[in-house]
């Protein structure tokens, strides 16, 4: 199961977690596991897509009126995606 997410991850970067489900086939609960196991090992990083309201916006940001932030939601959408180690797993388990 770990190689199968590491092999989706490489063909496509970045993905979310309802992504990454879809394209394994597994549970976004197996999914997490995985992903939390292969995080561990230094295969792959989480990545916030946008910033959460308050990082970097204007000083009266809050959720109604929120200037400067890409996403306007908490928690802001994660992904993942290989680091130079996860690279050379996954090309040497080829």
């Amino acid at each position: 199961m770990l190689s199968n997410v590491l092999s989706v991850l490489a063909r496509s970067n970045p993905l979310t977690l309802t992504q990454l489900a879809q394209e394994t086939g597994y549970s976004i609960r197996e999914v997490k596991g995985a992903l939390h196991q292969i995080e561990s090992m230094g295969y792959i990083k989480r990545e916030l897509l946008g910033k959460a309201c308050g990082s970097g916006g204007s000083s009266d940001c809050n959720r109604s009126n929120c200037q400067g932030c890409v996403i306007n939601s908490s928690p802001p959408l994660v992904s993942w995606t290989l680091t130079e180690r996860g690279k050379e797993f996954n090309r040497l388990s080829k």
